[in-house]
């Protein structure tokens, strides 16, 4: 099995590429449950309800140069589309409504400053590799 870096990752937010400068991309899926128990029953019982999707990106900060990026990334809703591999046809694609939940900066006494941002899906997946969605 080919295994494979970040450093291909593609990342745009309300249509800005927001990727060239990435330290870290994360996202997970979390699915709730409802118990459904009752009566007779010995053990508990649940079903899966609603699925939260959650993540984070991290910038090196380019100051004036990454301002684009930075004007994006302030406005709190927008879909957020990636793809691990690049955008080459067939890779990996997902998206999503997603609102800005956090927006952090690092300013390291001895290492470059880092943009941090947190954001939460909105919605049902627009595009999910997981569910046979590519470029």
């Amino acid at each position: 099995m080919a295994h494979f870096s970040g450093s291909a990752l593609y990342v745009t937010y309300r249509g800005v590429v927001v990727t060239g400068d990435q330290r870290n991309f994360t996202f997970g899926e979390t699915v709730e449950d409802a118990d459904t128990s009752a009566g007779a029953d010995y053990g508990r019982s649940f079903i899966t309800t609603l699925s939260t999707v959650e993540g984070d990106l991290e910038l090196v900060d380019n100051g004036i140069a990454g301002s684009a990026i930075y004007e994006e990334m302030f406005n709190n809703t927008g879909t957020l589309v990636w793809g691990p591999l690049g955008t080459a046809t067939g890779n990996p694609k997902y998206s999503c409504v997603v609102n800005i939940t956090k927006r952090d900066q690092e300013y390291g006494y001895d290492s470059e400053v880092i943009r941090k941002y947190s954001f939460k899906r909105t919605g049902d997946w627009l595009l999910n590799f997981d569910q046979g969605d590519v470029w």
